[in-house]
């Protein structure tokens, strides 16, 4: 994904852990959250009661492979659960950049200025940005 910025940056997702990518998880969809931690709890419980074929069988298609190992089921878990938005700040001005869901046809973002100084580098989890 490459976005540009007001201020004439190229913004490029190509990769996991980008220390201007984030993801805003919005209140109104806590639902999704908690029923993905309640079927994680409920996927281990049937991991450690040996019926993690019988659970899979259950919450996932019959084509599901269920030689998987627990940490993919995990991740696939959380995937069909996964209910955020991405954000991302310019590097160069720091302007915020948050993906825009209301027109499902378009992919848009919308960005964001802080009006005070000292506010570049927010989504970094290094201090000295």
């Amino acid at each position: 994904m490459k976005l540009r910025c007001t201020c004439g940056h190229i913004i490029q997702d190509s990769s996991d852990y980008l220390p201007y990518k984030g993801y805003i998880f919005p209140d109104p969809k806590l639902d999704n959250f908690l029923k993905m931690a309640e079927d994680l709890t409920q996927f281990f419980y049937a991991v450690s009661a040996n019926e993690k074929k019988k659970w899979l069988a259950e919450n996932f298609s019959e084509i599901y492979p269920d030689k998987l190992d627990n940490v993919s089921v995990a991740y696939d878990i959380i995937m069909s659960h996964y209910d955020t938005q991405y954000i991302y700040e310019c590097e160069n001005c720091g302007r915020i950049w948050i993906e825009d869901f209301r027109n499902k046809r378009e992919k848009r973002y919308r960005s964001f200025y802080a009006e005070e100084e000292g506010s570049k580098g927010i989504l970094s989890q290094d201090p000295h940005v």
